[in-house]
Formats: C-alpha cells, structure tokens, sequence
C-alpha cells in the first residue's frame, strides 16, 4: 500500500489517485508524527510514523448495514 503525506506552510495533505485532502498532525517527544484524516463520508484514517520510519495506517468506519469495517497495514515510509 503507497501513502503519501505532504507537509507544506499552509497544512499537511493525504496526497492519492483522487487528489489531496487536508490532514491533522501530531507530533510526540519521541520522534514519532500521526497524521489523521476524516473523510467527507467520516471515515477516520489515522497514520502513526516512529522515528526510524516503522509505520502503521488504522481506518475504521461502519457499513451501510451497521457493520464495523476497520483495516490496518504495517510497513515503512521513506522520503521522497
């Protein structure tokens, strides 16, 4: 899975295939950032990246029928 996050003096950015959407970011004492986003539908994706570029994308949303849907990847980020 590719994701890529774009932090510039106006925001930080989800950038994908469908264009770029605004994301919150949270940085620790330890060096790690999280970047989370909520979709227009209200889906919440949540990116935590440690230090040494270990990282883990969480999302979690309900189906149309009330069913819980929650997905999540490990893996490791690189600069672009």
């Amino acid at each position: 899975m590719d994701v890529t996050f774009l932090e510039t003096e106006s925001g930080a950015y989800i950038v994908g295939n469908a264009g770029a959407d605004k994301v919150a970011v949270y940085r620790t004492d330890l060096g790690s950032a999280q970047f989370l986003e909520r979709t227009q539908a209200g889906i919440i994706h949540l990116a935590v990246i440690d230090r040494h570029g270990n990282a883990v994308y969480s999302r979690s949303s309900v189906a149309f029928d009330g069913a819980l849907l929650a997905s999540q990847y490990y893996g490791q980020c690189r600069a672009l």
